[in-house]
């Protein structure tokens, strides 16, 4: 490595009653019913504007996902003049892909602007730097030809190198007269120009990156090394940070990447009928946007491989037959996908997460879409063209918002304790960012459709009427059982003999229980099924048709509990029962 320093001194050591849903505000009135399945007919010839649209969509997808991957940007005849050329976030996730200490021949093809824009998009957590990411980055830079790392640098507000310097080590100005204290233990270093010295503070490969960042800045361009050197010294570390963190906020917001606060607009509330088609509003809220902003030209691939999936946004978009429609409804897509972003805090150097927001956001903005236009694909071509993608994403995030507060009221409602998997249900659905997670699901998913918000209102419905069964028309109640246990507990009594109600059971009793209720096979006898049924119809004869079902869900744990007990039952692993004694 060679050294600059006009002299070097090392010294050794280092150191919510009852709830009408009705009522609630669910804007699910204007919600289209599935269409009627009609007779198939024969496939009529298609014209040439059903096919040619359907190409422009697609291959807006494909180059998104493969032609701007950097092993074929390398492979391009023509890089060197491509590259420079290319949206800043298509460029950043195609380094990100690959990593940075591999993207050391894509680098070098890149813009001082393009490399600006790379570490605006990587290195911050909210109004922080994450100074570790800025020292991948100062080692990637240096990897580079000395003119190409210069003229990065000099393309960089002068308040992020100063402010990492400042963090690495202490500058002392000679003309001054300062100097640094006799028993300091850290490598000193003059600069070429006499004027400073710098005591390396930092450790390991910061420390080594230090020296040669500034070995090639004073190489390079020794006013910028002095500038850079002078903020270290005089400027105070959190002043340099606001400075530069100000700078980099103005050139994210012509991404889309507008302050969190600001970003939160996208979440407000709004009346989805007052969202209609030909309003307008596309050209007057969109002609505001960053849309011929670099990084905002194209769909970079993580933004579109969530939109290869067959949602009702992709299939209108696949009838947008005007390539300038579509490209200025591909530009408000990148800018709403960055707004939803900077509103969720999420990190874009960290692809998962990202991937997850995108898709999350593209869900919303498809049943906003859906809503609308009242699941007619004609009507939503003309809402794409008319209506302004922030009011379409506002439309589902507002009605999956009414969800979330249905479900928060049913909650703080004290109407009993659930049990799985309702009880998972709700807690899906009342997240900060709602998720379905409906009886028969896995795992919890992000809501895609106007199907998914009508099933989770019906879920919803069903579990309200749960409480209301249970408390209120059979009267039982337990401040530490779930509604489950109640019904289980009746029908347990039901089986022997006893009056339909949810009396604590001994250890005899689950003893008469197993063996009278349960047939060979260890399945709870139908007949007890079908009295169960009965006495809840004698005193709900208005119940719904989800009746059979959520009976059904709630024995399914008495037979899961007893069905398969061959011993005397131990009432200290029986669940799902209320116990008089468990001793």
């Amino acid at each position: 490595m060679r050294f600059f320093w006009g002299r070097v001194r090392a010294r050794p050591g280092r150191p919510r009653s009852s709830i009408d849903l009705a009522s609630a505000g669910l804007y699910l009135a204007g919600v289209p019913k599935p269409p009627r399945k009609r007779k198939a007919r024969a496939p009529a010839r298609p014209a040439p504007s059903a096919v040619i649209p359907l190409s422009h969509w697609r291959a807006a997808l494909a180059r998104a996902r493969t032609s701007r991957r950097a092993s074929a940007l390398l492979e391009l005849p023509d890089a060197e003049r491509v590259v420079p050329g290319l949206p800043v976030q298509d460029l950043y996730y195609a380094i990100k892909e690959i990593g940075l200490d591999d993207a050391h021949e894509l680098l070098a093809l890149t813009s001082p602007i393009q490399v600006r824009g790379f570490l605006d998009l990587d290195l911050w957590d909210r109004d922080h730097i994450q100074a570790p990411r800025l020292t991948e980055w100062w080692d990637a830079l240096l990897e580079l030809e000395l003119p190409l790392m210069v003229a990065a640098v000099r393309a960089l507000d002068v308040e992020l190198p100063s402010l990492w310097l400042a963090r690495q080590a202490r500058v002392y100005d000679l003309s001054l007269g300062e100097a640094p204290p006799e028993d300091t233990q850290s490598p000193l270093l003059a600069t070429p120009d006499h004027f400073f010295l710098v005591e390396i503070t930092a450790a390991g490969e910061a420390a080594r990156t230090c020296e040669r960042l500034l070995d090639a800045l004073y190489r390079g361009d020794p006013d910028l090394a002095r500038r850079v050197v002078q903020g270290a010294h005089w400027e105070l570390p959190s002043e340099l940070e606001e400075a530069s963190y100000r700078w980099r906020s103005g050139r994210m917001a012509d991404l889309g990447f507008v302050d969190y606060y600001d970003a939160l607009e996208i979440y407000r509330p709004l009346d989805p009928h007052s969202v209609a088609i030909g309003e307008n509003s596309a050209q007057e809220v969109e002609a505001r946007s960053p849309v011929d902003a670099p990084g905002s030209q194209s769909l970079p691939a993580p933004y579109a491989e969530p939109l290869g999936a067959d949602s009702f946004f992709h299939r209108a978009m696949a009838r947008l037959d005007d390539p300038a429609q579509l490209v200025r409804v591909q530009h408000a897509l990148v800018a709403l996908a960055n707004r939803v972003m900077a509103a969720d805090g999420v990190d874009p150097a960290q692809l998962d997460a990202v991937r997850a927001a995108l898709e999350r956001a593209l869900g919303t903005l498809s049943i906003g879409l859906e809503y609308v236009a009242g699941g007619d694909l004609g009507r939503a071509v003309d809402g794409l063209r008319t209506v302004a993608l922030v009011r379409l994403f506002r439309v589902g995030a507002s009605l999956l918002g009414q969800l979330r507060k249905l479900a928060e009221t049913l909650s703080r409602s004290g109407r009993g304790r659930l049990e799985p998997p309702w009880d998972a249900f709700l807690v899906a659905l009342r997240g900060r960012l709602p998720r379905l997670h409906a009886p028969g699901f896995r795992e919890p998913r992000w809501f895609q459709s106007v199907a998914d918000i009508r099933l989770a209102a019906g879920l919803l419905e069903q579990v309200r009427w749960q409480s209301t069964l249970v408390l209120d028309r059979l009267g039982f109640a337990h401040p530490q059982a779930s509604l489950g246990d109640l019904v289980r507990t009746a029908a347990a009594n039901l089986a022997l003999g006893r009056p339909f109600a949810p009396t604590p059971l001994t250890r005899a009793d689950l003893q008469a229980l197993r063996d009278s209720a349960f047939g060979p096979g260890g399945g709870l006898a139908q007949a007890l099924r079908a009295r169960v049924l009965a006495a809840i119809g004698e005193r709900a004869p208005d119940a719904p048709p989800y009746l059979d079902a959520l009976v059904d869900g709630w024995l399914a744990r008495l037979s899961d509990e007893l069905g398969h007990v061959t011993g005397t039952p131990d009432t200290r692993f029986v669940g799902g029962l209320l116990i008089e004694s468990r001793n």
